[in-house]
């Protein structure tokens, strides 16, 4: 009986080592490394022509993702090809965990000429893709942001 225990302990062990070292744990772990929320725009105190997107700015700001993105949401049916809207909605998305629906926000923007969130963007994208266990399709993403951890994931991303 002792030797039947023993031989399913190491059973147990092994399956555990395998799910901890495989890839998608992997992927999910340098995910959780390299993700910081963006850390958002300063908002306008009192009353402002903006006051809906800042009320939102503040919500995401303190962590309250899922009000923002309502609140953004609506704001986007006027403006669906708004940068500033599209970036947000998708970095609140990506910061509740929910990487497939980010990167459709995201995408609207990874390729927008002129935006100032399209760096930004690329690296959520792809850590949105990391996150999805994308380790290639998230690569030129990370390389085409401008990112102060981009060097240091790379190599990582290429083992």
């Amino acid at each position: 009986k002792s030797w039947l225990a023993a031989a399913s302990i190491g059973v147990i062990i092994g399956a555990a080592g395998l799910w901890y070292l495989g890839p998608g744990n992997k992927n999910e772990r340098l995910f959780s490394e390299y993700f910081h929320p963006d850390p958002g725009l300063m908002s306008a105190m009192g009353a402002s022509e903006n006051y809906v997107f800042d009320r939102a700015m503040i919500d995401y700001k303190t962590g309250k993702y899922d009000e923002a993105i309502k609140a953004w949401l609506t704001l986007q049916q006027s403006n669906p090809a708004s940068d500033t809207l599209n970036y947000f909605i998708g970095a609140a998305y990506l910061a509740m965990k929910n990487s497939k629906t980010a990167q459709t926000y995201l995408q609207k923007v990874t390729g927008a000429t002129g935006s100032v969130f399209a760096d930004e963007a690329n690296w959520y994208m792809g850590l949105a893709l990391l996150k999805e266990n994308e380790r290639e399709r998230a690569l030129p993403y990370i390389q085409r942001s401008s990112h102060k951890e981009k060097e240091t994931l790379i190599p990582k991303l290429q083992h």
